[in-house]
């Protein structure tokens, strides 16, 4: 069969547009096309420019200054910024845009150009299997559209055995009996038989040029180059391209590798799961990026690994670690502001209830507060501008917990704000109510949004409770809900944020001082926040408080409201920075065993320890037996790491209950709370996290607890 196209007698288009497929306009059908200059035609102009940047290689950078530093190597060489809430003068175009985003180098003027907001590739799968789905239900539509011909021919000047007509005549797609076919004005030959290059098959173009060949070894003449595989060569190449000058522009190594002019230089990042984690390459280092196996669409994003994973209580979220710190995990957050909001909102707790003693501050540029914080007392408004963060008149625990926060690295400026109102129960704190706390934390919100680079928020802080157990309220669990949902709505809409606020709280170990042992059960607070936290998935129980020390029935002292400040800070850094789940030291399951309850916990830092240095031992060790008609606990023993063991005198029966710092401690209200006179327990954990003010482990204690069998 001779070779070449065939078309001869068919008018010829000037351009490559004809060769991208069928139309369904019956004015602009598919014409065939001259190729002699393909060569020329794809290379020159934009289209040119495009491969040039293309083969330039994206440039990634965290910020903007990181990138306008780089001088691209092409024309329309793409580039992308990451993670940067600020703007810049475009060099190009002049305007004012956002620094986060992708672009574009342009040599004149020079400089990289803003060319559209950037999206985090792993949070972009979704969308782009949408648009998918869409375009292919559009080309369906096209083609039930189309008003081609389909005919079986006889003779014809082509050989042509089957073809498309368009309604011009001209021939778009055809098929010859040996079942090589035109694709508008190109031939695909599948016996190509009969040349000077042993092709076996081959995509000849209108002058005769061969735009692709494969022989019969299996390489492939693709333009004017031959790539083939290779076996034993001095490069160490197993695969190759070779130039008409024997030279390779483009080869592979065994390792994965390329050398060569069209090699880019540097291969970046890539990431691959082994054994239920992720693995990374970054030039020829592999290291292990994640060891607990939840992960889902992992993606190189710059000098990171984005990835999706439920790993906070089944709640996907996109999470990055970076190459050059593996097992460091951060969540990735769609919105990413200068500066990062922490409102700490309750009653006399919140306030702070003893002298500031933390006065100077710790971090003057990344820890901020409000001129006259860090949170308003009662009435009280906070205004600007923004000082370096330190405590005033009362001590908060908000210096402590920025404190923790800040410790590892100064990678966040955090600001440090709220309201709070001693003896308030949540009725009077609440959206709406009289007093108008909580307008005071959202007008906080606004002013923070108007700063340069503007604010975000991840969580609040809650100290509250004990009003509300005064007045019996069995309905706190819910409370809290709408308090979250409120702040969520209120605080997101003042930032402009997507992202969803969290809630840290604490459980309320006063008990004792509000509540004699005969009525203490209508002091409800304490278990309902431990039910709150254990029924919703962004509502976080730091622990409880009765190790601290207790300057009277409720208040704890300065040095006690730095160190809680420092706890709150030890749970933020796990929940809102790295996306770990947190719960306190906590019952997970308790099952009978004759007369032993046996107690499998949630522990943060296993093994679990029984401590009656830190807290007294109130009587077996904090737990109490309850309406069992004269039946006792005769032992309690910690039986594993994550285990405690309570034995009983008889085996339990229906209606017995089981409670843990509770029901002891001061036997008359007025009493002090604390580790030797409260309502207490002596069970901790082995978190070996030290406080930076006095270098103590912040050990995680036992939560208050109830159970009925």
């Amino acid at each position: 069969m001779a070779t070449g196209v065939r078309l001869t007698d068919k008018e010829s288009s000037a351009t490559v547009e004809s060769l991208v497929g069928l139309r369904t306009n019956p004015v602009t059908k598919v014409t065939p096309i001259a190729v002699d200059d393909l060569a020329e035609q794809l290379l020159g102009g934009e289209i040119g420019d495009a491969i040039a940047g293309a083969a330039a290689g994206l440039k990634s950078a965290k910020t903007w200054a990181e990138l306008s530093a780089v001088v691209g190597t092409a024309e329309l060489q793409k580039g992308e910024v990451t993670d940067d809430a600020g703007t810049h003068t475009d060099p190009v175009t002049g305007l004012t845009v956002p620094n986060m985003g992708t672009y574009s180098w342009s040599a004149s003027p020079a400089g990289w150009t803003r060319t559209g907001d950037y999206a985090d590739p792993a949070t972009a799968v979704e969308a782009k299997a949408a648009a998918d789905v869409a375009a292919t239900t559009a080309v369906g539509a096209s083609v039930v559209a189309g008003e081609a011909g389909i005919w079986q021919l006889s003779g014809n000047n082509l050989g042509v055995t089957f073809a498309i007509s368009a309604d011009d005549g001209k021939m778009p797609w055809g098929v010859l009996p040996d079942g090589s076919y035109y694709a508008g004005a190109l031939l695909t030959e599948i016996n190509y038989a009969g040349n000077n290059l042993g092709l076996v098959d081959g995509l000849v173009g209108a002058g005769g040029r061969l735009l692709w060949g494969v022989d019969r070894w299996g390489g492939e003449w693709i333009g004017g180059q031959y790539s083939e595989p290779l076996g034993s060569n001095n490069l160490g190449l197993i695969w190759g391209i070779v130039g008409d000058d024997g030279k390779v522009p483009l080869g592979v190594r065994s390792d994965g590798s390329l050398i060569g002019a069209l090699a880019l230089q540097d291969v970046g990042a890539v990431v691959w799961e082994a054994g239920g984690n992720l693995y990374g390459l970054l030039g020829t280092q592999e290291v292990q990026l994640t060891s607990t196996g939840k992960y889902d669409l992992p993606r190189v994003v710059g000098e990171h690994v984005h990835f999706r994973s439920t790993r906070r209580r089944d709640v996907s979220m996109t999470y990055r670690v970076a190459y050059n710190n593996p097992g460091k995990l951060e969540v990735f957050y769609a919105s990413r502001k200068a500066n990062e909001a922490s409102f700490t909102i309750g009653q006399s707790l919140a306030e702070g209830g003893d002298v500031a003693i933390t006065t100077t501050p710790p971090f003057p540029s990344n820890a901020l507060k409000f001129a006259n914080g860090p949170v308003g007392k009662q009435s009280e408004v906070l205004t600007g501008p923004l000082v370096p963060l330190a405590e005033a008149v009362n001590e908060t625990i908000s210096t402590g917990m920025a404190r923790n926060i800040l410790a590892d690295e100064l990678d966040r400026t955090l600001v440090m704000a709220g309201q709070a109102w001693g003896g308030k129960t949540y009725a009077e704190l609440k959206k709406g109510a009289a007093d108008g706390v909580y307008e005071k934390v959202i007008a906080q919100a606004v002013y923070l949004a108007g700063l340069p680079g503007g604010a975000h928020c991840r969580a609040v802080n809650v100290i509250h409770g004990e009003a509300d157990g005064l007045i019996s309220n069995v309905n706190y669990d819910a409370d809290l809900r709408e308090w979250l949902d409120d702040l969520n709505e209120d605080i997101r809409g003042a930032l402009d944020q997507s992202d969803r606020i969290v809630m840290l709280t604490c459980q309320t170990s006063s008990a004792a001082g509000y509540r004699s042992i005969g009525v203490r059960d209508t002091f409800t607070t304490p278990f309902l926040q431990l039910k709150a936290s254990e029924e919703n998935d962004d509502i976080f129980l730091v622990g409880p408080k009765y190790h601290l020390t207790y300057l009277d029935h409720s208040h704890i002292d300065a040095a006690s409201t730095r160190l809680w400040g420092e706890y709150y800070g030890k749970v933020y850094r796990r929940v809102v920075i790295e996306g770990e789940d947190w719960r306190p030291l906590s019952p997970a399951t308790i099952t009978v065993d004759g007369s032993d309850v046996v107690i499998d916990c949630h522990v943060p830092v296993a093994p679990i320890v029984i401590d009656t240095t830190a807290v007294t031992d109130p009587g077996n060790l904090g737990f109490n037996l309850l309406d069992a008609g004269g039946a006792t606990i005769t032992g309690v023993s910690v039986t594993g790491p994550a285990q405690i063991t309570v034995a009983l005198s008889a085996p339990p029966q229906t209606g017995w209950r089981l409670s843990y710092a509770f029901h002891n401690g001061a036997a008359s209200a007025g009493s002090n709370s604390g580790p030797t006179t409260g309502c207490r327990g002596c069970i901790r954990d082995s978190d070996p996290t030290l406080s930076a003010y006095t270098v103590a482990p912040l050990r995680n204690w036992l939560v208050a607890f109830q159970h009925i069998f």
